[in-house]
């Protein structure tokens, strides 16, 4: 019998650094802003100052707050005294996602 032995992630992720804003899906008025740091199809990574519950449901929005996706926690880690690493899984995404959310960021036109 062989076991077959997965390292890292299956999917490739991209570097990204787009800030966001993060809401409970419980109650979206109240939002918080992180940077999203990395992106995939079916996730992406987001350095806040807030510790979110894994398995949280939140709503995701660029900065514009034009649109948002669902995602849940999938993990937080504390990485210094005041910030977190958050981990999401992305609710019914489709691929290519992002790209929305970075044609709603502004632009410098200076």
């Amino acid at each position: 019998m062989r076991l077959l032995l997965l390292r890292g992630r299956t999917e490739r992720r991209l570097p990204l650094g787009m800030p966001i804003y993060l809401a409970r899906a419980t109650l979206p008025t109240e939002m918080e802003l992180g940077v999203a740091t990395d992106v995939a199809d079916h996730g992406l990574r987001v350095v806040t100052a807030h510790y979110w519950q894994p398995g949280e449901f939140l709503l995701v929005s660029p900065t514009s707050k034009a649109l948002h996706i669902k995602a849940k926690v999938a993990y937080c880690w504390k990485r210094l005294e005041h910030s977190c690493c958050l981990g999401l899984s992305l609710v019914d995404s489709a691929p290519g996602w992002w790209h929305a959310f970075d044609s709603a960021q502004p632009r410098d036109n200076g």
